[in-house]
């Protein structure tokens, strides 16, 4: 009840509230991978939010860095690009999330399965709306250690990449 309430007092904040739509909506994909927000129609994808981040999310008033944890990438990239595009946007800040985006995997781990791979190599190009910045990003994503994690609700916790 009480969460209920602080999520009305953010949302009667926002500047523009005819700007901003909430739905609610289920799991969809397997528990490991289950967004809290996709927010449309950026189509950035965002995991384990709280209420307490909410306004800086909405607002975009404080640092980025703030929201690192929650943001898992823009859905418009591969897997492995979506860690590249966070750590680009910790470097960059608010004005990245409207930068046109596109990546790709240069190369990859062939000893694993393409969504389990321990290493790729990725290209993320970029250009602000007005193009007046535009570059390009290559960096290698490496699997470092092991988290505990769920697959599906219910299930007990296993290690993975």
């Amino acid at each position: 009840m009480r969460e209920d309430r602080r999520r009305r007092e953010i949302f009667a904040k926002i500047q523009n509230p005819k700007s901003l739509r909430v739905w609610r909506c289920s799991h969809f994909g397997g528990h490991q991978f289950v967004p809290t927000l996709v927010d449309l129609p950026t189509g950035q994808i965002w995991g384990r939010l709280e209420t307490e981040v909410l306004d800086t999310l909405i607002q975009r008033h404080r640092p980025v860095t703030e929201l690192r944890q929650f943001y898992r990438g823009w859905s418009g990239l591969p897997q492995y690009a979506q860690i590249v595009e966070r750590e680009v946007w910790m470097q960059q800040g608010w004005d990245w999330l409207t930068y046109n985006k596109s990546g790709r995997i240069l190369a990859q781990d062939t000893d694993h399965e393409q969504w389990d791979a321990d290493w790729a190599d990725v290209r993320l190009e970029f250009a602000a709306p007005d193009g007046c910045v535009q570059g390009a990003y290559e960096a290698r994503v490496e699997a470092s250690g092991l988290v505990m994690t769920v697959w599906n609700s219910g299930e007990e916790p296993e290690a993975v990449k």
